[in-house]
């Protein structure tokens, strides 16, 4: 009879461990890892676009020629003598200064080092 409460007392154990396994694995399955935002997005600010009316200064390091101060023209550009009209508004001054090295590789100059600068 001794035997029999033993096996009792087995038989308890070995549920109860099986009710917290069970309740546990229920418990994991639905937790999702939350996703992390970039952190770029807020905490740089905005590069504002280039519009019409919007005076830059534009400088060709090494080129004394190219650089100076433009104004964005109502047609979006600014015309930069010797490089003819540059598509500037809805840009940013960054992607700007990519454009203006680009044509100046396409003209001779490779390593043109550009800086735009916002008034």
């Amino acid at each position: 009879m001794a035997r029999k409460k033993k096996n009792n007392k087995s038989v308890w154990v070995a549920l109860a461990l099986v009710a917290g396994a069970v309740a546990l694995s229920g418990c994991a399955s639905s937790y999702e890892t939350p996703e992390i935002p970039d952190t770029a997005s807020f905490m740089t600010p905005a590069e504002p676009m280039l519009a019409s009316g919007k005076e830059l200064r534009v400088v060709v390091f090494g080129s004394d020629a190219l650089s100076g101060t433009y104004r964005v023209n109502a047609d979006g550009t600014i015309d930069m003598g010797q490089l003819g009209s540059v598509k500037a508004a809805g840009m940013t001054a960054p992607e700007l200064e990519q454009k203006i090295a680009q044509i100046l590789a396409e003209r001779g100059m490779p390593d043109a080092r550009v800086s735009v600068l916002v008034d």
